[in-house]
């Protein structure tokens, strides 16, 4: 359910798993060094279930107050915690576990802004905000910031579970290198 692309003609430096590219013909059309690459490294360590989800676009833009940073990219799956569709923001969580959640974006206003203003991202599970995950910032008139944040969550069983980075800034953003990763940490009892 990701974006296929040749990493090794898009950018000469990284495959989608995000070794180096030595040579462009190492890779398959989707970033593979080859077919077993990404079961290598997921069997690297066994008994982590982890996974990681980028926007490769260049910006993300007029993103409005309440709207989902998008990603186009699941750079890595081990353990299929997540179910994700391509250029949404939609990230569904493997019911019953929990998780630790940590994102990072650049984002600014694209509102004319002559004054300062706050800039501000949160995760939500299931359209609720999730507690202490979200992050803001007081910045001067045109300026970016760097917004970074983390969570414990907890994915019941029975509830859809997804998953979703949320512009909480008071106005519409840009957005820059959204990236989020998941690590599951626990399973629920039953």
């Amino acid at each position: 359910m990701f974006n296929c692309y040749d990493f090794g003609q898009l950018n000469n430096q990284v495959d989608q798993c995000g070794n180096r590219n030595t040579s462009p013909n190492q890779f398959d059309q989707c970033g593979n060094r080859n077919t077993s690459s990404r079961r290598e490294r997921c069997n690297r360590y066994p008994n982590l279930e982890y996974a990681r989800l980028v926007n490769l676009s260049p910006e993300q833009t007029n993103i409005p107050n309440g709207g989902s940073l998008v990603f186009t990219n699941i750079l890595l799956n081990c353990g299929n915690i997540v179910t994700f569709t391509p250029n949404t923001g939609n990230i569904k969580l493997e019911e019953g576990g929990v998780y630790f959640v940590i994102y990072e974006s650049e984002v600014y206003s694209t509102e004319d802004t002559t004054a300062n203003h706050t800039l501000g991202l949160i995760l939500q599970l299931d359209n609720d905000q999730v507690l202490g995950s979200g992050t803001t910032v007081v910045v001067g008139a045109m300026q970016r910031a760097e917004l970074v944040s983390h969570a414990i969550i907890v994915a019941q069983r029975g509830n859809p579970n997804l998953l979703r980075l949320i512009n909480q800034s008071g106005r519409n953003v840009n957005a820059f290198g959204a990236n989020i990763s998941i690590i599951k940490i626990a399973e629920l009892r039953r």
